[in-house]
């Protein structure tokens, strides 16, 4: 990872995570498609990813996703904040 990612771009980049579009990801967080494509290409660059997939898989690699359980799926479907849920503190990285 060439530099850590802030925290608007990890709450994108969990999104993406969860399946959702760029347009979907901005109707959410009240941005337009053309800033998540700029928060996408920055978290490419930063976590070396050619795409979306392996962005993703490098966002568990490196610690920054992490696999939900079941009740936080079902936070999820009731629409609480992914924020609320993710991304894991970096407090809690060593111990996770």
């Amino acid at each position: 990872m060439s530099r850590p990612l802030t925290p608007r771009e990890l709450e994108v980049l969990h999104l993406v995570a969860v399946g959702y579009s760029n347009t979907r990801i901005g109707r959410r967080l009240h941005l337009t498609e053309n800033t998540i494509k700029t928060y996408m290409r920055r978290i490419l660059a930063a976590l070396g990813a050619r795409d979306r997939a392996h962005a993703v898989t490098q966002g568990f690699r490196h610690g920054l996703l992490r696999v939900a359980r079941l009740d936080d799926a079902d936070h999820l479907a009731a629409g609480v904040p992914v924020r609320a849920l993710h991304p894991i503190d970096r407090d809690l990285r060593g111990s996770a």
